[in-house]
């Protein structure tokens, strides 16, 4: 088979990190910067037909046998096959050895297991998923070894709990969001993938297929390749669906995830890896229907094609969708459609251009021509239609993203002072985005700046920042380590991680 994972890349336009990236290099020495691939983002029942636990499709086989709390999220479980590496867990309440369950092994940004875990840990009750996250796989580190953390973690799945071998899948947030896919196409037993805000990397190797549900919010930066990737998808053969939502850069709302879950059944029932379940079908049908009246109120004529043409796939031979064909063959004739896929194009190269715009002035003006910039952004998106104003959106969003490279790597490189420039443009953008206080808290203890720091790290929490990991691994806060002001904020962000 064609390695489809290098034809299926991060396309054209979507190579905003590496231009980014090039256009810095310039400036600066890039030795330090290339660790910072991607923005670290923080996003501020009763079983439906209980079909998803089976042993008549595939017989249960025999597992390690540990016992685990049901019912409740648990972190920091260590690796069978490598102590080095702890991944969290979720069992849900009907969880036995004598059936074999469907699996989803989560990959986020930053090492945080608890976070999708705890976000979607009522979703796998209601459905009987055993959810497993890593603990170690994060941003910034090498192809070869978040593959490896990945590889792991599906062995650990595979073998300590009873997994259904035909329905393990993987999903991820971001950068995590492409080593699920990647590892699914190495491994080529991964039924399908949940891919939020993030495509393939291009740097694994594999041909195999799978199930592909991605994730963008409305606002979010990335949603761009989103849309590449599933059209490229689509050119390949994959059974595909993109999902949209209302938000910017993070892992989607549990609600919004609920139709993945579905999906990935009802494309199970259709491939006879599970049990075909009335229930279910329908859910999904009426989740479509009610994303596609939404669609209808806000006018959204792509949208509204998008989730039709979706619905009639994933539905097709296992519910009567011969009406939604009708309403899609209509539509897709219609001349308003036409004209809103013309439009739809010319605003994709728009923001494009917007993007390399952004990226070549972020480091061309000061202050006060960004605040003057910023403010005419702001009040563009408030006075643009709806379509127009996501799109200012993420440009915004995007302006966000270039300040975050930009401030990481001059930190990084050593020069604190200059970061100070795109730390106060970033606050402009996004003044509640707390990854602005925790580079801060950076910058301020590379200026030996010790009360600076824990009063950026104090707000930092205040709007809501979780990555603990980083907090803890990161050397300049080391001589920070003994005193009880940052313990008492590692506990604080503690906190934020676990939504208590």
């Amino acid at each position: 088979m064609v390695v489809i994972l290098n034809q299926i890349r991060i396309i054209t336009f979507t190579n905003k990190i590496d231009y980014i990236k090039r256009l810095f290099v310039s400036q600066l020495s890039s030795a330090l910067f290339a660790v910072s691939m991607f923005i670290s983002c923080t996003s501020a029942g009763e079983k439906a037909g209980d079909t998803t636990a089976s042993k008549d499709s595939i017989t249960t086989h025999q597992v390690t046998i540990d016992e685990f709390k049901k019912g409740q999220v648990i972190d920091s479980i260590r690796c069978t096959s490598d102590g080095a590496q702890y991944f969290a867990l979720y069992l849900p309440t009907n969880y036995s050895p004598n059936l074999n369950f469907p699996c989803i092994v989560l990959f986020d940004a930053h090492a945080r297991g608890v976070l999708p875990l705890n976000k979607y840990k009522d979703l796998a009750e209601k459905y009987g998923y055993i959810l497993l996250a890593s603990d170690n796989s994060k941003n910034g580190l090498s192809p070869e070894v978040t593959g490896k953390y990945a590889a792991a973690l599906l062995a650990e799945a595979r073998t300590r709990f009873n997994t259904d071998p035909a329905r393990v899948y993987t999903a991820g947030f971001s950068g995590g969001s492409r080593v699920a896919g990647d590892v699914a196409m190495k491994d080529g037993n991964v039924s399908g993938v949940i891919g939020c805000s993030a495509g393939f990397s291009g740097n694994g190797q594999g041909g195999s297929k799978f199930d592909y549900v991605g994730f963008a919010g409305e606002q979010d930066f990335n949603l761009l390749e989103m849309e590449a990737l599933d059209q490229q998808l689509q050119a390949h053969g994959f059974v595909h669906q993109l999902f949209t939502f209302p938000g910017i850069h993070g892992w989607p709302p549990a609600e919004n995830l609920e139709m993945a879950m579905l999906w990935l059944q009802v494309n199970a029932m259709k491939a006879r890896k599970q049990p075909k379940t009335d229930d279910v079908v329908d859910l999904l049908k009426s989740l479509y229907n009610k994303q596609i009246t939404s669609a209808e109120k806000a006018k959204d004529i792509i949208a509204q094609e998008q989730l039709l043409s979706g619905m009639v796939s994933v539905l097709n031979s296992l519910s009567d969708v011969s009406s939604e064909e009708k309403k899609l063959a209509t539509l897709q004739q219609s001349a308003e459609y036409k004209k809103a896929i013309a439009n739809e194009g010319a605003l994709q190269q728009q923001e494009l251009a917007g993007q390399q715009e952004l990226a070549k002035e972020i480091a061309a003006h000061d202050d006060k021509w960004w605040a003057d910039k910023i403010a005419s952004m702001k009040k563009e998106i408030s006075s643009s239609p709806v379509v127009v104003a996501r799109m200012k959106q993420r440009l915004l969003n995007y302006l966000g993203l270039v300040c975050y490279l930009y401030a990481d790597g001059v930190i990084k490189q050593g020069d604190a002072r200059s970061s100070g420039h795109y730390l106060n443009v970033f606050q402009m953008v996004d003044p509640a985005n707390p990854d602005v206080s925790y580079l801060k808290a950076i910058q301020c203890m590379k200026l030996q700046d010790v009360q600076g720091t824990l009063i950026a790290l104090n707000k930092a929490v205040d709007l809501a920042y979780n990555n603990v990991a980083d907090i803890l691994s990161e050397e300049m806060f080391a001589p920070l380590h003994s005193d009880p002001k940052f313990a008492a904020i590692v506990k604080r962000m503690n906190q934020n991680l676990s939504g208590k």
